[in-house]
């Protein structure tokens, strides 16, 4: 069997992608792309067998009609558990000092569901006591050529903070908190809860299933096969690989369950329990999903 796959690059993927790793039975053709890009694209064409999906996509099928006619099985392999709710930018003429002044300021976001500004509204709100209803959270006009982008927005001061997609010079951000604050912070709300963010997850069509039920076991094994493989290779300091941005891989590790990138529903569930109920919250889910159904478990 022929599959296509549609993955943001890291180094846990890449023994699967160069063939070190291999799925029994099947030839996949990889396709590698910024994550903004291949979330659009998929929801909108949904023409990969296998991809990567933010984790509130994921959460949301069967309840967002825009996502109701796809037929997707979410894969209990979290491909980015990583720190980047923390590493927003704000512009210098906010006074924004610390986290405690995003208080009565404006957030700009891509979207209200974007998984790094729900995990930064729940470690506001379990670290800080700041609730969601403090901050002004904005998100560029869609549908309009002359909207501003989000860098724009902060060049212009339409926002106080923001996500950018990327650096952006112009604007005049930087970012508030460095290396060793998201270091002690993200350890802080681990203590606190016992939760490392989960931001993205792989996914596939679940007609495949109808032909191959054991399909979803040998993909999941296989991913787990590659990140341990990946693990024997020298460690990557990239953002896109790393949990905490800037910090040397053992330090990502040490007092974080030691795998920092473990699989299976049971080890993430209450990560993802914890995501849905904000996402609730906020009024971007109508109720608590199914966890086990969304990962064909059940």
């Amino acid at each position: 069997m022929k599959l296509t796959a549609t993955f943001w690059k890291n180094p846990r993927l890449a023994p699967l992608v160069d063939g070190e790793v291999g799925v029994e039975g099947l030839e996949i053709e990889w396709h590698l792309d910024h994550p903004s890009r291949l979330f659009q694209r998929q929801k909108r064409e949904n023409n990969a067998d296998l991809f990567e999906m933010d984790i509130a996509t994921l959460l949301g099928l069967g309840q967002a009609p825009e996502l109701s006619h796809l037929r997707w099985t979410a894969l209990p392999v979290f491909l980015t558990r990583a720190w980047v709710a923390l590493t927003f930018v704000v512009n210098p003429d906010a006074g924004i000092a610390r986290l405690e002044d995003l208080a009565g300021k404006r957030f700009g976001l891509p979207n209200l569901s974007m998984p790094a500004g729900v995990w930064l509204r729940i470690m506001l709100q379990t670290l800080f006591g700041l609730p969601n209803s403090e901050i002004t959270w904005v998100t560029p006009q869609r549908g309009s050529a002359n909207a501003p982008s989000l860098g724009e927005m902060m060049q212009q001061g339409l926002v106080d903070a923001a996500f950018l997609p990327e650096a952006d010079a112009s604007s005049g951000a930087r970012q508030l908190l460095d290396g060793p604050a998201i270091l002690s912070i993200a350890r802080r709300f681990h203590e606190q809860t016992g939760v490392v963010p989960v931001n993205h997850a792989a996914a596939m069509q679940s007609r495949l299933l109808a032909d191959d039920p054991a399909l979803r076991e040998r993909l999941v094994s296989a991913f787990e096969q590659s990140k341990y493989v990946s693990f024997g290779h020298a460690p990557s300091s990239e953002n896109d690989a790393a949990t905490f941005p800037s910090t040397e891989f053992e330090r990502q590790v040490t007092g974080m369950d030691g795998d920092a990138f473990p699989s299976g529903l049971e080890a993430n569930r209450r990560s993802l329990e914890l995501l849905a109920r904000q996402l609730v919250e906020d009024g971007l889910l109508t109720a608590r999903p199914d966890l086990d159904a969304i990962f064909g478990q059940k």
